[in-house]
C-alpha cells in the first residue's frame, strides 16, 4: 500500500492488480510517499502489511481516513484464477520451486528459502487440468482487500488492471501529478496467452467460488460501458 499525505491519497495494494508496478512506479516520481505506513489520528506512524485491506487501513487512520481519497485497481477474476494457474505451472513459481528446478540446482533458486506450500502449489498446478485445479485451489478474494464484512466498497477510486496505464493516468493526474510522470513504461507480463478466450466451464467455476469478486469487477465494467 502507500500513503500520501501531501496528496492525501491511500493506493491499496490488491494482489495481482498490477499494483507492485504502479508503487514501484509512483514510489521513483514522488519521494515523498510511504509504503506500508499511515499516519493515525495523534500524528503517529503505523506500520501495515504490503496488501493491507481498506478496513484495515481505515480502522489505522482513524477519523483522519475521511479527509483521503481511497484508490483500488481490480483485475477480471476469471483471469486472475488462469493467471495464478499458469504462475505455479510454468511461471515464476515453478521456475523457482519446482522439483526439475531444485534437482537441477538453477541459479535461479539459489540461496532460496523452499517453502512446502508453495512446492504443493507448483506439484498441483503441473498435475492437474486447469478446470479440475480451479475448484480445489484456496485463492483470496479481490473483493476482501476493498470491502467491508457487508460488501461495502470502501474505496472512493477504482482502476482495472487490464487498462493499468490509461487508468493509472486518469486516477493519478487528480492528485497532481504530470501526465508525463506517469507513463508506467512496461506492460505486466504473464505466463500464458491472454488472447486466448477463458473457458467457459472455469468462468462458471469461478463465478461460483468468487461470487463478490465477478459481481464487482461485472459491475464496473458495464458501469464503464454505460458511461462511454
Amino acid at each position: 500500500m502507500l500513503y500520501s499525505e501531501d496528496r492525501k491519497f491511500v493506493l491499496v495494494a490488491v494482489p495481482k492488480t498490477g499494483s507492485s508496478t504502479l508503487q514501484k512506479h509512483l514510489l521513483d516520481i514522488d519521494p515523498n510517499l510511504r509504503r506500508n505506513a499511515v499516519c493515525d489520528t495523534n500524528g503517529n506512524w503505523i506500520e501495515l502489511p504490503t496488501h493491507a485491506t481498506a478496513v484495515q487501513i481505515r480502522a489505522a487512520m482513524g477519523s483522519r481516513a475521511k479527509k483521503f481519497t481511497f484508490v483500488g485497481f481490480l483485475r477480471d477474476p476469471r483471469d486472475v484464477v488462469v493467471s495464478k494457474y499458469y504462475f505455479y505451472r510454468k511461471g515464476r513459481a515453478a521456475r523457482q520451486h519446482g522439483i526439475v528446478s531444485r534437482l537441477a540446482r538453477n541459479p535461479e533458486t539459489k540461496g532460496r528459502v523452499f517453502r512446502p506450500g508453495t512446492i504443493l502449489r507448483v506439484l498441483s498446478a503441473q498435475i492437474l487440468p486447469l478446470r479440475l485445479w480451479a475448484q480445489l485451489y484456496p485463492y483470496k478474494s479481490s473483493a476482501y482487500f476493498i470491502t467491508d464484512a457487508h460488501g461495502t466498497v470502501l474505496v472512493d477510486r477504482i482502476g482495472r488492471m487490464e487498462r493499468l496505464q490509461k487508468d493509472a493516468l486518469a486516477i493519478f493526474t487528480d492528485f497532481g501529478y504530470a501526465p508525463e510522470d506517469l507513463q508506467l513504461g512496461r506492460e505486466n507480463c504473464t505466463d500464458y496467452d491472454r488472447s486466448v478466450t477463458c473457458d467457459p466451464r472455469v468462468a462458471k467455476i469461478v463465478a461460483r467460488r468468487l461470487p463478490e469478486d465477478c459481481a464487482l469487477f461485472d459491475h464496473l465494467t458495464n458501469a464503464e460501458r454505460t458511461i462511454a
